[in-house]
């Protein structure tokens, strides 16, 4: 607990169910390095594996992208073709 300066007392009040103060201990202070250098690990994996189809095969997507666009097929209708119905509108 960090102290006022000059005049001993604690910045919070004590706990009485609390013995002491949390302590890292030097087991849970590696679990958490570890824990750490696995996320580390997994991100830089992640960011290597991103930038490799960013830059290095960029172009090739690009190229497969434009030539996956839309295109028209004009079908022949199976019943032949349609047409407006006749009407007959006098005035």
């Amino acid at each position: 607990m960090a102290s006022r300066a000059g005049t001993g007392r604690t910045f919070l009040p004590s706990d009485p169910r609390v013995d002491e103060p949390f302590r890292l201990t030097p087991q849970a202070a590696l679990r958490v390095a570890v824990l750490g250098g696995l996320v580390l690990l997994v991100f830089g994996a992640l960011f290597l594996r991103l930038w490799a189809l960013e830059i290095l095969s960029g172009h090739q997507y690009l190229r497969v992208a434009r030539s996956n666009q839309l295109r028209t097929v004009r079908l022949e209708a199976a019943r032949g073709p349609i047409q407006a119905p006749v009407r007959h509108t006098e005035f």
